[in-house]
């Protein structure tokens, strides 16, 4: 992580939040209280953000930058895509039993997140428990995503249609 100090205003910090679909609904002091838990967090291009498989200790929204997402499979690394300012990643392990990483996040620009630890994430979705029913349906789209991202990528890899043996 990137020792450079960014110090962003907490109205912007409630701003971001109230773009998030799954945080839109929250009254404002539930907003701010969350905001106030925020960790800003600045990443360097190329640098790992979450490791996938690692066990997952906070979710990040992107403030500012651009960062990829992939996977490891049998053939290598596999692309996902990318996500950009306002977008959200790790929130998938916090809400998993295992608290495992489904991906890699790594840094293509210098990024700047904000960071909501485990606890204080726990400490929302309990008293709020439609933010975790929120994440819950984006997490189940995402994935969705990824797993078409994957099955073109494996495509791509072996050509024609990999489900059917006989296309080309």
């Amino acid at each position: 992580m990137s020792e450079e100090n960014i110090t962003i205003p907490s109205e912007r910090r409630v701003a971001l939040l109230k773009a998030l679909p799954s945080f839109e609904t929250l009254p404002d002091e539930a907003l701010l209280r969350v905001a106030e838990a925020l960790v800003e967090e600045c990443f360097a291009v190329g640098e790992i953000i979450v490791r996938e498989s690692q066990v997952g200790d906070r979710m990040y929204v992107i403030e500012r930058g651009t960062v990829r997402v992939s996977v490891h499979s049998a053939k290598g690394e596999v692309n996902l895509g990318h996500m950009h300012a306002g977008d959200v990643f790790g929130e998938i392990a916090l809400l998993s039993d295992t608290k495992r990483r489904r991906a890699s996040v790594f840094a293509e620009t210098p990024v700047v997140t904000f960071s909501l630890n485990l606890s204080d994430f726990e400490n929302v979705i309990r008293l709020f428990p439609e933010v975790r029913d929120d994440l819950a349906y984006a997490s189940d789209a995402l994935m969705q995503a990824r797993l078409e991202a994957l099955m073109q990528a494996r495509r791509e890899q072996i050509g024609g249609n990999w489900l059917d043996p006989d296309s080309k």
